[in-house]
Parts: C-alpha cells; sequence; structure tokens
C-alpha cells in the first residue's frame, strides 16, 4: 500500500465524537493476482478518506471459444463500468520490467563483451528463429494432473500457439529453428527468480512469440522477450502497455493462420524485424520499470522518462 497524505484536521478544541483521522490518499496495488476481484477496503476508506484501487487484471469475460480454436478478448472491468461510481477509483497497473531480470542481462552481456547501452544487441547472432515458451501439449501428457489442470483451465491459447509453431515448422520442411518448450524452471521458481538458461535463450532468439493465458491478460513475459532484444510477436490485448503500436514496436498476431503468415514475412525482412526489437527494447527501457509505475501511482503519471527534448544527457539503459 502507498501512501501520500495531506491534513484536513483544523480543529484542535473541539472534541470529535469518534477518533479522527488526517486525510489520507491511500493507493491500493493489487498487481500480483490474476483475477479480476477487487477486495475494497471499506472500513479504511470510512476513516481515511478515499481508496484508489490499482490491479494488473481488469479485463472481463476473457475466455476460450472451443469453436473459434481461439480467445475472445472480453471488455475492460473499467470501461465496462465507467457510469459506475464504484469503479472511478479504480486504475490499471501492468507489470514493470523486472528489475532483477534487467541486472541479471546485463552481467550476462557484459560476459559476453556487450552492454544494455550496446546498440547491437538486437543485431547479435541468433540462431533460434522463434520460440515460444510454452511446450505443446503432447510434451506435458505425462507431468501429472496438475500441468494437464493449468493446460486444460487456462493455457488453451498457448497450446494452440505451440501447435501452430510445430506445424509451421513441418511446412518449411524444418528449415527454420524453432524452441517450442521451457527454458529453466516454470511455475513459481520462474516467476520468482531470474533462470539463467530462459535469459539465454531468448538472446538467442529472433522472434519470441507470447500468449496471454486464457482467462486474464497482462503477463510478463512480453516485457522480458523485449528486453532481450528479439522482435515480440503477442496476441491482442486490451492492456498492451502504454507507448507499444503494432508493427512499430510489437506485432499482433490475431490467429494462427496471422502467426504464420507473420512469422513467413518477418523471418525474411531482417530490417523490419530488428527495427521492431530495437523500438520495443527502448521503450521498454524508456517507460516500463519499476519507478514508472511506482511514480504512475503517487504522481498520476511517470515523470522520469528519459528523452532529450531538453538537451540535457540521459540514458534507459541502466540496471
Amino acid at each position: 500500500v502507498t501512501t501520500t497524505m495531506t491534513s484536513n484536521d483544523n480543529n484542535h478544541h473541539q472534541r470529535p465524537s469518534q477518533p479522527s483521522f488526517p486525510h489520507f490518499d491511500l493507493h491500493m496495488v493489487q498487481v500480483g493476482e490474476d483475477d479480476t476481484t477487487l477486495r475494497r477496503c471499506h472500513v479504511v476508506a470510512k476513516l481515511f478518506g478515499s481508496v484508489q484501487y490499482w490491479k494488473r487484471s481488469i479485463v472481463v469475460n476473457r475466455t476460450w471459444n472451443d469453436h473459434q480454436q481461439w480467445v475472445q478478448l472480453g471488455q475492460s472491468l473499467i470501461d465496462k463500468n465507467n457510469n459506475d461510481s464504484k469503479y472511478k477509483h479504480v486504475h490499471h497497473l501492468g507489470f514493470p520490467v523486472r528489475t532483477d531480470l534487467v541486472v541479471a542481462l546485463a552481467e550476462l552481456l557484459q560476459q559476453q563483451g556487450s552492454s544494455l547501452a550496446d546498440p547491437t544487441v538486437e543485431t547479435r547472432p541468433r540462431p533460434v528463429d522463434v520460440a515460444h515458451f510454452w511446450p505443446a501439449p503432447s510434451a506435458t501428457q505425462a507431468q501429472g494432473a496438475e500441468s494437464r489442470w493449468v493446460h486444460a483451465d487456462h493455457g488453451q491459447l498457448r497450446d494452440r500457439v505451440s501447435e501452430t509453431l510445430v506445424q509451421w515448422a513441418k511446412t518449411h520442411h524444418l528449415s527454420y529453428t524453432i524452441h517450442v518448450d521451457l527454458a529453466g524452471e516454470g511455475g513459481e521458481p520462474g516467476r520468482n527468480q531470474v533462470q539463467g538458461p530462459y535469459l539465454q535463450k531468448m538472446l538467442e532468439t529472433k522472434i519470441i512469440v507470447v500468449a496471454q493465458r486464457d482467462d486474464w491478460e497482462d503477463h510478463f513475459r512480453l516485457l522480458e522477450g523485449v528486453l532481450a532484444g528479439a522482435c515480440v510477436f503477442t496476441d491482442p490485448m486490451l492492456t498492451l502497455p502504454s507507448g507499444f503500436v503494432n508493427g512499430t514496436s510489437i506485432v499482433e498476431y490475431t490467429s494462427a493462420q496471422n502467426l504464420q503468415s507473420l512469422l513467413d514475412y518477418y523471418l525474411t525482412h531482417a530490417a523490419e524485424r530488428i527495427s521492431i526489437a530495437q523500438a520495443g527494447r527502448k521503450l521498454a527501457m524508456e517507460r516500463h520499470r519499476t519507478w514508472h509505475r511506482m511514480e504512475q501511482v503517487v504522481l498520476g503519471q511517470p515523470i522520469s522518462i528519459c528523452n532529450d527534448t531538453h538537451g540535457q544527457p540521459c540514458t534507459p539503459w541502466v540496471a
């Protein structure tokens, strides 16, 4: 919970009938939860004033469609209820670039004679043409009930994407190198610890395909792929990170067929692919670090965005 305080307690002589508190601007940050449930602080709001709620997951009615074999986007919780006073204090706060990953990437690049600021990060040798860090369904049948439940309830889009990549590679007679599997540990260790094999595999990959979960959006894999200097493909999002533009700093695919067509195009148009990767990495480092998210909460918008409009030197390439 982040708080800023201004006092409105000007009466020091009259004894109040109930406890009196200074006025607080309270900000409740709920970014670690996948569902859209809004956990309100009613008692705190009555004591201290209004509470601003910041949530990562604000998309409702997003779901897998068996007939279309694709995901239906749903609606924004905020837009859907924009006339409801209950939601006027609800804001979206997406995942930032993970600082621990930036630090680990800086160290790895230094070991390889490069750096975060190296303009050749995107053009370095990348022997893997396409990666999607999610195993195809056939590879997970022997991993137990828990793994099968995750695939069935939350990962059908990812299954579809992995299957599409496998079939796409076969149509090209395996002339392209793809990686359709985890790299390093998955699950909780993968979310909470930097995985060296995963980081290295991203640096080796030209195009990283990410897919949101079936029932929610805003996954940190998108910004991780961008950070590594790959050209990132994503399914359409209602909560695409601010500043990202399809065809300029990221590539959106809308179906299995569209994904294959885009892969064919960008693997044969290297200059465009690299330009998108460069724009995406710069944008992620300039506008999507952890401090930018806190500035958004406390100050209303990120203010430490690197730019050269006033002629002052700046660099986004800091760990």
